[in-house]
């Protein structure tokens, strides 16, 4: 029986809205088209947090970010104990130096540039640096392992050759800013439109430049001998934030934009298709605990096994940001922040356009209430008893 091995790819910031396979019409990714069609993927994963740490923990956990933080054991100890080794390649300082990081059973660090520039080329680029040694990693890989790859992407410095962003500038539009610091800022409410276009632009060159390192990437592994069966999963730990809600970069409002990450999971024996589940990044850590046969902690209390397409599916997810809380159920999103409590029909209203919390008050009254209930039950670490939520608040046909 082959060895099984497991590679999982997080790129930051990379939204879902950003890729082809989640209706994206503008940005070429055919790396990434190319992934999907060989994978499951999920149209529906919202981060649970759009804090880094906090993020990585519940990848790593398999908790969630509201549920109280635990460091003493994760998913590489797990694996340890069943005799796989794991290895954690970074660009990011924050999960280079996170207190799960030594869990691995190797941590490999590859800092960023002091000054970040826009590159001549792709291959000069800090994502493409780093993705060559994953590449070189793999390919003096020693079955059982997991390598986990954790790329700064958009977060990062947008460093791409400046006539990527250019290249989606029509013959009216204004060229793309030069900046390479990743944009954080509010708009105002009568901000220029053309502004907002250009920092979108640019986002779309970064795009790009990742969807041809995933190329590379998938390239190499064709060209290796087999690796055994080997388990490839795209993911991120949060969107990026483009004009949508007023805000550039950033970690609120909960939105769309912000917690919409893409999750696709190609792996032997796994059939190609969609699955419109509700799911959150860090269902990865009971998937590859099933992957690898390991047994995963009692505190391991919201992930569930991505590989288990028979499993009912989840009412409701919850992602959650310092006052800020939202929950999502098939047919509704909820966001209570301190000043109000918004509602949107979902999934037609892809981008929170239309607040309807004011035409329906008994249902965003019941949705707030299950979402106070989901944060008490998580504070003392048991999210398996919630009752279940009502059927119109599943299927607003009912």
């Amino acid at each position: 029986m082959p060895e099984k091995n497991a590679i999982i790819l997080v790129v930051d910031r990379l939204g879902a809205g950003s890729l082809g396979p989640y209706g994206n019409t503008w940005i070429e990714t055919p790396a990434v088209n190319r992934l999907a069609s060989e994978s499951l993927l999920f149209d529906f994963c919202l981060s649970d947090s759009p804090s880094l740490p906090v993020a990585q923990q519940s990848l790593l956990r398999g908790g969630h970010a509201l549920v109280p933080g635990d460091y003493t054991s994760s998913l590489p100890t797990w694996l340890q104990t069943a005799g796989v080794e794991s290895t954690l390649l970074t660009d990011e300082a924050l999960i280079a130096h996170h207190l799960l990081a030594p869990h691995f059973s190797d941590c490999l660090f590859a800092p960023p540039p002091e000054t970040a520039v826009a590159c001549s080329a792709i291959e000069h680029t800090q994502m493409a640096m780093l993705f060559v040694q994953a590449i070189d990693w793999l390919a003096r890989a020693a079955s059982p392992f997991l390598l986990w790859i954790h790329a700064q992407g958009m977060q990062g410095p947008w460093d791409a050759p400046l006539s990527l962003r250019r290249s989606f500038a029509d013959e009216d539009d204004p060229l793309p800013p030069d900046q390479v610091e990743p944009p954080e800022f509010r708009l105002a409410d009568d901000h220029d439109p053309d502004l907002v276009l250009g920092f979108q632009h640019a986002y779309a060159g970064q795009v790009r430049l990742f969807d041809a390192c995933l190329a590379a990437m998938l390239g190499a592994l064709d060209d290796m001998p087999p690796l055994g069966d080997t388990l490839f999963c795209l993911t991120s730990p949060r969107g990026y934030p483009l004009g949508e809600h007023l805000q550039l970069g950033g970690e609120s409002p909960l939105a769309t934009e912000l917690l919409h990450v893409p999750l696709m999971i190609r792996a032997p024996h796994l059939p190609p298709g969609r699955e419109d589940r509700l799911v959150q990044p860090g269902d990865l850590t009971a998937t590859l605990a099933d992957w690898f046969g390991a047994e995963p902690d009692p505190a391991c209390v919201w992930s569930r096994s991505l590989l288990d397409t028979q499993s009912p599916p989840r009412e409701m997810i919850v992602s959650a940001a310092d006052e800020e809380r939202l929950l999502r159920t098939p047919a509704w999103q909820i966001r209570k922040q301190p000043e109000a409590v918004s509602l949107y029909a979902k999934p037609d209203d892809r981008w929170e356009v239309n607040d309807v919390a004011a035409l329906l008050p008994a249902d965003t009254d019941a949705l707030t209430a299950a979402l106070d209930r989901f944060e008490l039950a998580a504070e003392t670490g048991d999210l398996s008893t919630l009752p279940p939520l009502d059927e119109r608040l599943l299927d607003p046909l009912r």
